[in-house]
């Protein structure tokens, strides 16, 4: 067969070998190298034409397989850059296809929530999230077209960017975990100083309760010995005029006795007012007599000692003094549980205080410790968006998968 013939039969990989500015591309294509394609050039001149087809064949299959080795030696040697390198039958910007469609170009819609077309853009370009409802292919900063090996430095510069956000956010983890501890210690604090000023207030409402029955017992034996004063008083007052029923230098029926305060014929000395007492029969009865005056000395003794056994006038006194005592035993009691309620609510006020301190405390660590959270919070998700767009440009530079 001519030699024109069999060049006309090569591949069309084969035909430009000017198309490759890189040196190491330039070899890489089809697995020859130019000084290989020359000498298959001049063996194909002299190859029968049956023998063609399976030199071919070979050929082919050997250069299949230098060029995947060159492929993988050339990923190894840049880590982050997978497929950086411009595949087979392949130049920078090439367009795709993802199963039936053609992935994006530079600017052309590439996902969203109503988007039916191919998610994926040409390599060189990355599939980046405006919004649920919109995704579009971006190529590289600062460029219009889609370029591989800028998306790679892209992808790197990405990388790159979340190491010291890394350590920053170790760095706020740890301030965190420090502001935690010391909130959880000053909540056990808080804790612990509301529970002691709990049981200081229960102490004290124990012994205001003891201090409010006993007022009322002193005010009832106070209302009582009054009561039991005046009937004293009263019974003083007739039994008095019963004694001195024959004394003519006492006052006569409705005369004055303020400055005597005796009165004659059974009547007594009534009290008017503080300048005035004038002498008169006893309270309901229209007339004066000393037997009306002793049953009416009677008749208050029997209320000043609540026994009707008992109606002299000492047992009337007797009464009255024992109804002062009872005042006196009463306010002494009172004055106790006074002091008593008194220390254990200053105890108490003081516990208060240690609690309010406490939980001022607890707060104000407590919040910090919440900001301190979401300073961290924060940073790991600038790591995770940092993360997010190293993978998205990572993937720009992959060769895209079919289905």
């Amino acid at each position: 067969m001519p030699a024109h013939s069999a060049a006309f039969l090569m591949p069309s990989s084969f035909e430009d070998e000017d198309s490759f500015s890189d040196g190491t591309s330039r070899e890489v294509v089809g697995g020859l190298t130019a000084q290989s394609r020359v000498v298959l050039g001049q063996k194909l001149r002299r190859l029968p034409l049956k023998k063609f087809g399976l030199a071919m064949l070979v050929l082919a299959t050997v250069g299949a397989a230098c060029a995947f080795a060159r492929g993988s030696l050339t990923r190894k040697g840049a880590p982050g850059r997978a497929g950086a390198a411009t595949a087979l039958h392949e130049k920078k910007g090439s367009k795709h296809k993802h199963g039936k469609k053609k992935c994006g170009k530079s600017f052309d819609k590439c996902g969203g929530s109503d988007f039916t077309g191919a998610s994926c853009c040409q390599r060189g370009c990355a599939c980046i999230e405006q919004s649920q409802y919109f995704s579009m292919c971006k190529a590289p900063a600062g460029l219009d077209e889609c370029d591989l090996d800028k998306a790679g430095l892209m992808a790197d510069k990405l990388r790159k960017k979340a190491v010291p956000l890394r350590k920053r956010a170790e760095k706020k983890a740890a301030l965190y975990k420090k502001k935690q501890a010391r909130a959880d210690k000053l909540q056990t604090a808080f804790v612990e100083a509301r529970a002691v000023a709990m049981q200081a207030l229960q102490k004290a409402q124990v012994v205001k309760a003891k201090l409010d029955k006993q007022n009322q017992t002193y005010l009832s034996a106070v209302k009582k010995s009054h009561q039991i004063g005046w009937e004293r008083d009263q019974a003083v007052l007739w039994w008095t005029t019963v004694n001195n029923e024959h004394n003519a230098d006492c006052g006569d029926w409705n005369g004055k006795c303020q400055e005597s305060k005796c009165c004659q014929h059974g009547c007594g000395c009534i009290w008017k007012n503080a300048y005035y007492s004038q002498c008169g029969p006893p309270k309901g009865q229209s007339s004066c007599s000393v037997a009306i005056a002793e049953a009416s000395a009677k008749e208050h003794a029997i209320k000043a000692t609540g026994n009707d056994k008992k109606t002299s006038l000492e047992d009337a006194k007797q009464s009255a003094e024992d109804a002062k005592a009872e005042v006196v035993n009463g306010k002494k009691a009172l004055d106790n549980l006074v002091v008593e309620h008194d220390k254990l609510h200053k105890e108490y006020t003081k516990c208060h205080g240690d609690r309010v301190q406490a939980q001022k405390l607890r707060d104000s660590s407590k919040k910090a410790a919440d900001y301190a959270k979401k300073r961290a919070k924060q940073v790991k998700k600038k790591i995770g968006k940092a993360q997010i767009a190293a993978d998205v440009w990572e993937e720009a530079v992959r060769e895209p998968v079919t289905v």
